[in-house]
């Protein structure tokens, strides 16, 4: 055995390998399987309408710890306050929503149990008058004044919150779409935005709504500040699919019809997110959250996810996702996570979105769709790791090299390459290691053919 020419041989391999996953997204051969190492994070929103007072840093508590034992690893909290919408004033406290000491409790318990948490305040107009993505109080009036001065505090309150309780990721505003197209707001935005930044040392997004992400005021005065970091979608897109594919969907699982969904989100992805995104942050791109994202349990839910005019269909609704989870496999690099709208907690009863993977009583139809999300981030593996055993390692490439051809193709050495030192922590995340240099992997895999050839029997 000349290893000096396996060596470099397998150098040229390893550097082709690592040269390539810089241009294309690393994935395994089944998009089935949630591989936390490669595929965006899956999670879900908390929000409650109601403030339990005393007990509602337990009542966060243990809504955090249902969405883990549910086994997902990421969580969105959302605490929520309430303007006049004719003095502009926010209510630094109400009945319909949570106190900020009540969410930090439930960051701590996130934070306890290994998650990652994002933490994404809403503002509401009062008594829920209209919908907050149509306020727009006039630049330069008393009651704008008295708006962005009450929201640039509430903001930095939250990014207190979150830096004091070790939040990983923070959102500066949801669908306030009026607000941050009008360019009357921007020296606002710029304020409020450097203000979050100077107290919150995490990572800093904003949740757009899915048909205002791309305005140009938006990306001008949000995406292109140097303080974010990440693009949020909340992602209720419309015609992910036609109505004569949504109406011929049938019954869980019709493969057909996930792959429709699938090449609908695929082609969203490739034609209109990822590549805004990419322009984004001045020109360095942006990654993407899709920081809510649902759909309802009702036929032609692909077509319009917020539409619960339709006849009952818990099918179209499961199979919406595992369109979009399949459309997601992979792209870890560029989309960082899809938080789904939204997990049933006390002061949620009532949403039609409300969605547990164990309790029907509330939203029974959501049932189904909390039971199979919940089955597909508990049995999570990671790419490269080809032995099961939890960690990317050199016993791997033997698993691969002894199955090339039968059950690995080629193609999974470079993922084994870019994968090498993941390992699934026992919570079922993951976390990498630095990627051996490519000098490093030609040794060791020489190093295992050379045993391997000396162990054959002649």
């Amino acid at each position: 055995m000349n290893c000096s020419r396996l060596r470099a041989a397998l150098l040229r391999s390893a550097l082709v390998a690592v040269i390539a996953i810089g241009a294309a997204k690393v994935s395994s051969a089944d998009t089935n399987i949630y591989e936390p190492n490669v595929d965006p994070g899956v999670g879900f929103n908390l929000v409650s309408w109601w403030n339990f007072g005393g007990s509602g840093s337990s009542v966060w508590q243990n809504a955090v710890q249902s969405v883990y034992d549910a086994g997902f690893r990421e969580v969105s909290l959302s605490p929520v306050r309430f303007v006049n919408d004719t003095t502009g004033a926010i209510a630094a406290t109400s009945s319909q929503g949570p106190e900020l000491a009540h969410i930090a409790a439930g960051i701590q318990r996130a934070k306890s149990l290994g998650m990652r948490v994002t933490v994404n305040p809403f503002v509401e107009l009062q008594n829920f008058s209209y919908w907050r993505g149509q306020y727009d109080p006039t630049p330069g009036g008393a009651e704008w004044n008295n708006f962005w001065n009450d929201y640039t505090a509430y903001l930095i309150a939250v990014a207190q919150v979150a830096q004091a309780n070790g939040a990983d990721a923070m959102n500066v505003g949801t669908e306030l779409r009026a607000i941050t197209r009008n360019p009357g707001n921007n020296a606002k935005w710029t304020t409020a935005i450097s203000a979050v930044d100077l107290t919150f040392s995490g990572q800093i997004g904003y949740a757009a709504n899915w048909d205002n992400f791309t305005n140009s005021n938006v990306a001008a005065t949000i995406w292109n500040h140097p303080a974010i970091d990440y693009l949020g979608i909340d992602a209720y897109f419309r015609n992910t699919t036609t109505n004569a594919q949504a109406d011929a969907s049938g019954v869980d699982p019709n493969e057909a019809f996930i792959a429709q969904v699938e090449v609908g989100w695929t082609n969203r992805l490739d034609n209109e997110i990822l590549n805004f995104a990419a322009a984004q942050g001045g020109g360095a791109g942006l990654p993407v959250v899709l920081t809510e994202v649902g759909y309802l349990p009702y036929n032609r839910t692909a077509v319009n996810p917020q539409d619960s005019s339709g006849p009952l269909d818990t099918s179209e609704q499961v199979m919406a996702f595992k369109g979009l989870m399949r459309a997601l496999d992979g792209r870890s690099d560029q989309l960082q996570a899809a938080h789904i709208w939204q997990w049933g907690m006390p002061g949620s009863n009532g949403s039609l979105w409300n969605i547990n993977a164990t309790n029907p009583a509330n939203q029974p139809n959501n049932l189904p769709l909390g039971q199979w999300l919940s089955s597909f981030v508990s049995a999570p593996q990671l790419a490269g790791d080809f032995n099961g055993d939890g960690l990317v390692d050199v016993a791997d490439y033997t698993t691969w090299r002894d199955g090339l051809g039968a059950e690995y193709p080629i193609e999974d050495y470079a993922v084994w390459v870019a994968r090498f030192g993941d390992t699934l922590a026992a919570g079922g995340s993951a976390s990498t290691a630095s990627i051996p240099e490519p000098g490093v992997l030609a040794t060791i895999v020489c190093w295992l053919v050379v045993g391997s050839t000396r162990r054959t029997p002649h």
